[in-house]
């Protein structure tokens, strides 16, 4: 309707309106009527305040205050056993005790590709400009029962199925045999970070080589075993490990990954409120952080969104991609054992 049409235009200028740090605020909040009884809220927060997890904690947290008796206070809702200030001073007292992990992205990242060069549609600009557009796309009901069924026979997990998948689809692009994915991780693998609003989200760098050779069976064994070692190193931020292997930087993209898999399999649950409907709206920030990413999300059937930089690709050239990827899936989950070189993407 022309009423959400303009939420939406007042939702763009919000999102890109820049933040000062220094002085402006980490979260805003809009409610915009589009009816009498048809309004959108619209929270902005900086990544650097909260990471997906936390957004979670926040709307949950927003519900219980809206449903209870009086003025919403603090006090109604559950104490909490630490804060964020108290997560960052442990984290600068486990300095000394991370330095055995970064050992171990020092040797595994050790001479590791630097760029990886997909065929563009245009070339790469000097400086990235995070412009992005997104592709969405589905597996049917019999593919996406057969990534859970390999995935529990060979005793891994859907995430390292398709991310196998992927990164033979980029070996398959690029012409690489060494393909570095980025992913994220949670970071709260202790109780009393669950209910925490902040940042504690961290990449991980997933590399693997892909020989001449292989099946798809002896590709995911090798994805499965880095994936492994990724999570027992996982505490190490990010950007330590950048500086740790000193890393030359350029602007025209990330550093030690361009592209980046994650696998959502939490589901998304709206709020509910008493005498209300509520639901979620999927909004479009036309910006993407990587070159290519890809977003699968478990549900009845796996779904997944692209997201890639604009000044790179054309929309239809990552819908080729998607559906390259879609026939990648199909060939090496009907026959684990083929041989990669073997896999025909038309």
């Amino acid at each position: 309707s022309a009423g959400m049409i303009a939420v939406e235009a007042r939702l763009q200028a919000l999102v890109e309106d820049p933040f000062d740090l220094e002085r402006g605020p980490l979260i805003r909040c809009r409610l915009f009527s589009v009816g009498v009884d048809d309004h959108v809220l619209a929270l902005v927060v900086h990544h650097i305040a909260a990471d997906y997890w936390s957004l979670q904690v926040l709307i949950r947290e927003l519900t219980q205050l809206y449903a209870g008796k009086g003025e919403p206070h603090a006090t109604q809702l559950p104490p909490l056993a630490i804060q964020y200030p108290d997560y960052a001073v442990w984290q600068k007292q486990r300095s000394q005790e991370l330095l055995g992990q970064l050992d171990y992205w020092r040797t595994q990242l050790a001479d590791a590709p630097q760029l990886l060069q997909l065929p563009a549609d245009f070339p790469r600009p000097a400086i990235q400009s995070f412009d992005g557009a997104r592709h969405s796309f589905q597996l049917d009901t019999r593919l996406s029962e057969s990534i859970v069924r390999l995935s529990r026979s060979r005793g891994l997990t859907p995430f390292m199925v398709l991310l196998a998948a992927f990164q033979l689809l980029l070996h398959r692009y690029s012409g690489a045999d060494d393909i570095c994915v980025g992913s994220t991780v949670s970071n709260r693998d202790r109780a009393e970070l669950r209910d925490l609003i902040g940042l504690f989200v961290n990449n991980l760098v997933f590399r693997t080589r892909i020989a001449s050779d292989d099946t798809f069976d002896s590709l995911l064994a090798r994805v499965g075993r880095t994936a492994l070692d990724a999570y027992a190193h996982q505490e190490v931020p990010f950007e330590q490990v950048v500086d740790a292997l000193n890393v030359e930087r350029n602007l025209s993209h990330n550093a030690l990954f361009q592209a980046m898999f994650v696998l959502h399999n939490t589901g998304k649950q709206s709020p509910s409120l008493s005498g209300l409907e509520v639901s979620t709206i999927d909004f479009n920030s036309r910006a993407s952080r990587f070159h290519i990413s890809l977003d699968m999300y478990e549900g009845e059937h796996f779904t997944g969104v692209f997201e890639y930089n604009a000044d790179l690709f054309h929309q239809s050239t990552i819908a080729r991609f998607a559906s390259h990827f879609s026939t990648l899936l199909k060939a090496v989950l009907q026959d684990p054992a083929l041989p990669l070189a073997s896999i025909d993407l038309l």
